[in-house]
């Protein structure tokens, strides 16, 4: 997890906006569908791509996790398990870093997890391993201002972004995709 301090404000646009942290518990993602966002490759060994990539993926609970091809010693209470049992689709090399987000209820975006690794990329009973963004929250209140935070009613805590500056603007930032991969491109980001 890290936070970018920027000198200048980023122009909020129909296509730029900030996306919202989640709340306190991860629980309420298992079972959940979320998409992985990059520029990495289509699948092992390959390029990284020119166009950003999204793949649907369901969230597991790490019970389940426990129980693929990871062993219980391998997956920890501080990751975030998302992939399906045959594989087939996934986040690869070159998508670290990148986010995992949710679409809530109220149509709202939520970033619930950074994409951290995996065994290959889309391999049957090895789903990708993420950063659940959950186990941050108090850190990242402490060290950002002006968060836009997803309460259970939709609605954010901080007030919407004006045109004015500051010498150093802190803003935790990261990407929705706007363009769709083509079907047999989604296999594997």
């Amino acid at each position: 997890i890290a936070i970018l301090r920027l000198n200048d404000r980023v122009p909020v646009a129909e296509t730029i906006r900030p996306i919202c942290l989640p709340s306190n518990s991860r629980d309420q993602y298992v079972g959940s569908k979320a998409i992985a966002t990059g520029w990495g490759t289509l699948k092992e060994d390959g390029k990284p791509v020119c166009i950003l990539q999204e793949v649907e993926l369901p969230v597991m609970s790490n019970e389940q996790c426990r129980n693929t091809k990871y062993n219980e010693k391998m997956i920890s209470d501080n990751m975030l398990c998302a992939g399906y049992a045959e594989g087939a689709k996934d986040s690869c090399q070159g998508d670290s870093g990148g986010p995992l987000i949710r679409q809530r209820p109220d149509k709202r975006y939520e970033l619930i997890g950074v994409v951290s690794w995996g065994n290959g990329c889309a391999r049957p009973g090895f789903p990708g391993i993420y950063t659940p963004v959950t186990r941050y929250l108090d850190w990242i209140r402490q060290n950002t201002a002006g968060g836009c935070w997803c309460e259970d009613g939709g609605s954010e805590t901080t007030k919407p972004v004006t045109e004015s500056t500051t010498e150093q603007q802190t803003t935790v930032v990261t990407t929705e995709a706007t363009t769709k991969a083509a079907e047999e491109s989604t296999t594997k980001m």
